[in-house]
């Protein structure tokens, strides 16, 4: 009798190893991935500050084209704008419409923004004369709500910035600084600071620490630059060798400063980015 032959399969009934992952090399597998996630997020992060340092610096050059533009207009005099506007004494630009608005020192990073576009963004009519928009103020308007001092510019395009109120940064309340009035931010979200020198100074005390010192203080109360020491250390040439310390000039002695934190929100240390080859400074612990 013929009897039919069975051929066994081979490895039949045997679990292959290569059907399926062990636990271990489950673990190892997702032991990797998290190494290379872990490598990887700060070398993105990188990437993405340095293409925002990149940006910001952009800024930081258009914002100088405006200052110089706002130079170069012979009927604004010839000046530059300043970095500091003692409202209470020298009028504010939107007082008599808000009173409140008096009682605050406009720092630099604020008159940057008045002088290149005006507060209404209508242009800026300057520097002299009442500021308020009442009768007779340089930001007096008529009954189509029209400027009625001639203006200039404006000398910046804000749709190619950012700005924001010190209430929409969420900074904490400070002395002096309006929550309301606005700021020019970089592309960490940060305020531009602007300084202008002082007529008749040579050293470091050419800039006032103390322009922006509100400004600082509502963001970080130990901010770097909001020392007076450590501003003059950061901002003094030092390329100056054979000049005493105590009279060597700073960077931009005859121009202005622009500073951006950069991506770690201290002014004054490493990471900043501005328009002049500053000297870092410790970062507060």
């Amino acid at each position: 009798m013929i009897t039919k032959t069975e051929t066994a399969t081979p490895g039949a009934g045997r679990t292959s190893r290569h059907q399926s992952f062990t636990i271990v090399e489950l673990l190892i597998v997702m032991a990797v991935i998290a190494l290379l996630i872990g490598i990887m997020l700060p070398a993105g992060q990188a990437v993405k500050d340095m293409a925002r340092r990149t940006s910001t610096s952009g800024a930081i050059h258009y914002l100088a084209s405006g200052l110089e533009m706002f130079k170069s207009e012979a009927k604004l005099g010839g000046e530059s704008i300043p970095s500091r506007w003692p409202t209470a004494t020298l009028g504010s630009p939107y007082a008599p419409q808000a009173p409140n608005y008096v009682n605050f020192v406009g720092n630099g990073a604020q008159t940057l923004l008045w002088g290149l576009v005006g507060v209404d963004w209508l242009g800026t009519p300057g520097f002299t004369g009442p500021m308020n928009n009442g009768v007779g103020g340089l930001y007096e308007h008529d009954s189509n709500g029209q400027p009625v001092m001639e203006r200039f510019g404006p000398f910046l395009d804000l749709s190619k910035v950012k700005i924001a109120t010190p209430a929409q940064l969420q900074l904490q309340a400070e002395p002096g600084l309006h929550p309301d009035v606005p700021v020019i931010l970089d592309t960490f979200s940060y305020p531009i600071l602007y300084y202008l020198p002082e007529v008749g100074r040579t050293g470091v005390d050419a800039y006032d620490y103390s322009d922006n010192l509100e400004l600082l203080y509502a963001m970080r109360a130990n901010q770097p630059i909001a020392d007076p020491s450590v501003f003059a250390e950061y901002i003094i040439d030092q390329r100056a060798i054979d000049v005493p310390p105590v009279v060597r000039p700073p960077h931009n002695r005859d121009s202005y400063l622009l500073i951006s934190p950069g991506p770690d929100g201290w002014y004054g240390t490493r990471d900043d980015v501005t328009n002049f080859p500053f000297n870092p400074q410790p970062s507060p612990p």
